[in-house]
């Protein structure tokens, strides 16, 4: 139970709703100039969280 992230079921896939919320709760992005920000690479950084970090069932997030 501790290991639950949470139900993600948006539009643009499971691993990219999570990165959404997980870059905005961590505040990854706060320090990166706002003009830089338009450029970062969402898809990629979710493919990575979801490589080693977490894992995805039917939309259920755990930390691994």
């Amino acid at each position: 139970r501790d290991e639950y992230q949470g139900y993600y079921d948006g539009s643009e896939g499971t691993e990219l709703e999570f990165a959404y919320k997980y870059i905005d709760e961590h505040g990854i992005l706060n320090e990166m100039p706002q003009h830089l920000q338009n450029y970062f690479d969402y898809k990629a950084y979710a493919h990575d969280l979801f490589i080693e970090d977490f894992v995805d069932y039917d939309g259920h997030v755990f930390r691994r």
